[in-house]
């Protein structure tokens, strides 16, 4: 009989940080003038699930904790499809506060698990579900600090659509994940790194 172990891993990810109104402004100079119009994009609910499983497999019951834990999706839907999928929340709290394996400092709104469907990359989906959710947060708090961290080894288009969107990395974050995340550790930076 063989035994299988699991090594703890360790995964890092860069910190990009801006403010919902510089977003916005970068948003609006950059997309085309017609975003904010799209009649393709709207809040996720519990009856969205179905359709995110079917458009990424196997993610329905991570979207149900995400919602139960009361974080935000915005979808975007080409007719009847999922296209793309983000999710954000706020830390009302009075201090840093960790969302799953994310340390969000007081008032800030994280901006996280972003994916677009693998038919519709390439055509500016993931530059509209940031702005769609900076101006939601824009319109909700007023000017906010967003913060969004991304894997940019395995998703170098992330980051760049981030930094497009007036983002800046200001950290690296490490997680040691053993079976759940087990340590998490956050580095500034002292300037942007292209």
């Amino acid at each position: 009989m063989r035994v299988r172990v699991q090594l703890p891993q360790i995964h890092r990810y860069d910190v990009f940080t801006a403010s919902s109104a510089d977003v916005v402004r970068a948003a609006e100079a950059l997309l085309p003038d017609n975003w904010l119009r799209s009649p393709g994009w709207r809040a996720i609910e519990r009856d969205d699930v179905t359709g995110i499983d079917i458009g990424r497999e196997g993610y329905g019951p991570m979207a149900l904790s995400y919602l139960a834990q009361g974080h935000k999706g915005i979808g975007i839907f080409v007719g009847d499809d999922l296209a793309a999928l983000g999710w954000y929340i706020r830390n009302e709290g009075r201090r840093c506060r960790r969302y799953g394996y994310y340390p969000l400092r007081q008032g800030a709104v994280w901006l996280h698990a972003d994916w677009v469907a693998p038919a519709y990359r390439g055509r500016g989906l993931h530059q509209l579900l940031i702005a769609y959710r900076a101006l939601l947060t824009q319109q909700r708090y007023g000017d906010t600090p967003l913060e969004a961290n991304v894997d940019t080894q395995a998703a170098p288009a992330s980051g760049h659509n981030y930094r497009k969107l007036g983002f800046v990395r200001t950290a690296r974050l490490g997680v040691l994940r053993w079976h759940r995340p087990l340590v998490v550790w956050k580095r500034g930076a002292e300037q942007d790194v292209q």
